[in-house]
């Protein structure tokens, strides 16, 4: 096969991304993902503990705070907590959107308001 010619910068770059790379509004398993794609490009071989440290520190802050309350032994197990507490965290920023849309009656009291436009435009209508 032949050798690829690889600029001189390009392990800089790689090493410059590793290092800034964060979660952002990635999930927890794209971020795990590129983390992992940009060690093995990289040619990154680091003892797991490291590896998890670093992952730690690319997760979102409200992630973190929460996983770090768990016990974990592997990057495996680590991950597979920060993807459960990441799903938690979308499951209930949406149930809070559905229950926050409420509406005030002319009584004092609050009446919960749904918006079913999107039902209703799959609705089969005769």
């Amino acid at each position: 096969m032949k050798k690829r010619y690889i600029p001189k910068h390009y392990h800089r770059e790689l090493f410059n991304h590793l290092q800034m790379i964060t979660q952002s509004n990635k999930s927890v398993d794209e971020y795990h993902k590129e983390l992992e794609i940009v060690m093995i490009r990289a040619n990154v071989n680091e003892d797991e503990e490291t590896t998890m440290s670093k992952f730690l520190n690319g997760l979102n802050r409200d992630i973190v705070n929460v996983v770090e309350l768990q016990s974990y032994i592997d990057l495996e197990e680590l991950v597979h907590l920060a993807i459960k507490v990441d799903v938690e965290r979308i499951h209930s920023r949406k149930h809070e959107s559905l229950c926050s849309s409420c509406a005030s009656k002319k009584d004092k009291t609050w009446r919960m308001c749904v918006d079913c436009r999107a039902i209703n435009n799959i609705t089969v209508k005769y």
